[in-house]
């Protein structure tokens, strides 16, 4: 079965603002442009096999079925919608961040 992978306006704000930071703040748009590339990859391999990753461990999230797996230092948040088979991608957030204040 193949979902359908939707990212949300939220999560490709993420993403455009970690392109910006390692584009801009620190001045490699080569090295912006690979990791962009690389978080865009794992995204789109979310249409076979959703679910082999890991629920978010905190309520009241987990028992909504948030799920999220890392690539590199960033951490990909989605959800699947098994009923019409779609991955809602929600939010690529840096490894450093405070998932609590995110995830209020």
């Amino acid at each position: 079965m193949t979902y359908k992978v939707i990212v949300a306006p939220e999560a490709i704000e993420d993403m455009q603002n970690h392109y910006d930071y390692i584009a801009y703040v620190k001045e490699s748009i080569i090295n912006a442009e690979a990791q962009l590339s690389r978080i865009q990859e794992e995204i789109t391999h979310l249409d076979t096999l959703p679910n082999a990753f890991r629920k978010y461990p905190k309520e009241p999230w987990h028992s909504r079925g948030l799920r999220y797996f890392p690539v590199d230092k960033y951490l990909v948040f989605y959800m699947v919608d098994e009923e019409n088979h779609i991955v809602n991608v929600m939010r690529v957030i840096g490894g450093q961040m405070d998932l609590d204040q995110i995830w209020k």
